[in-house]
């Protein structure tokens, strides 16, 4: 499916990453060689990156053009992922042309997360996601998945768009029929319901917390340790954040937890 770098301003060469705007294309054209199945971790973690990416942009981030773009991506993974998935595990696997239709959605999504990742450079999710995977068997997309419901509960106070994020990832029509002030929580477990269908789907493989993801206490102390200056600087709002990932309890909880600790 790719791995968003091809439509980012990122590029990893000979174990060196260069990062200039001129990377970033202004037209990318889809090879159908992309359309190939490849394997089931490379398909979840992509799409995974997207829609971590996606939700926190359009939720947190200021940048109206990278939220339009979001709602499109996170609306791609959210309808084509699990039909995906759900066909290759099943007899109607033979089904070719309704499962090249989803791969080219995720295709689509997986450009636009370059787009996202260019241009949305603070997302918290993205950078803690990337440092849980180094220190877990997470992969990046799986670890951005892990924190992103805790780091959009943890903000949910502080933004109108959290009850909006509903719209793209159910659409219309169940956006429609929920009252508003129960939007933000039902967006929150929706993405939490993703993680969990998966996990079932993988056999456990697809790691739900970062427990499952083979991190223990020790490990997340050192983590929380080895943390880059700029995300120190956050440093309470990571603590909270990762002590909700780490067991899925809700982010009061973690935050008292934080508090007994300290």
């Amino acid at each position: 499916v790719g791995n968003d770098m091809e439509t980012g301003k990122t590029a990893r060469f000979n174990g060196n990453t260069h990062v200039c705007p001129a990377h970033a294309p202004a037209l990318t054209v889809i090879d159908p060689v992309l359309l190939i199945i490849d394997t089931f971790p490379d398909l979840v973690d992509a799409s995974l990156t997207c829609l971590a990416a996606c939700c926190e942009a359009f939720v947190l981030s200021k940048n109206p053009p990278a939220r339009a773009y979001s709602a499109t991506g996170i609306a791609l993974v959210m309808e084509n992922l699990l039909p995906l998935l759900t066909r290759l595990d099943s007899s109607a696997r033979d089904d070719r042309k309704a499962s090249r239709q989803h791969l080219a959605c995720l295709v689509h999504a997986s450009v636009i997360t370059g787009y996202i990742l260019a241009n949305c450079e603070a997302l918290l999710g993205v950078r803690l996601g990337r440092l849980v995977a180094n220190q877990s068997s997470a992969t990046p997309g799986q670890a951005m998945a892990v924190v992103l419901p805790s780091i959009l509960d943890f903000f949910a106070g502080d933004t109108p768009d959290l009850g909006r994020l509903l719209l793209p990832l159910y659409g219309q029509e169940k956006f429609s029929a929920v009252p508003a002030v129960q939007r933000p929580a039902l967006a929150i477990q929706a993405l939490r319901e993703v993680v969990n269908t998966l996990y079932q789907m993988s056999t456990g493989s697809v790691p739900r917390t970062l427990v499952d993801a083979g991190m223990d206490e020790p490990g997340l102390a050192a983590l929380i340790q080895s943390l880059p200056a700029g995300i120190h600087s956050e440093q309470r709002s990571i603590d909270i954040i990762l002590a909700h990932a780490f067991d899925g309890r809700c982010a009061q909880q973690g935050e008292r937890r934080v508090h007994e600790d300290s």
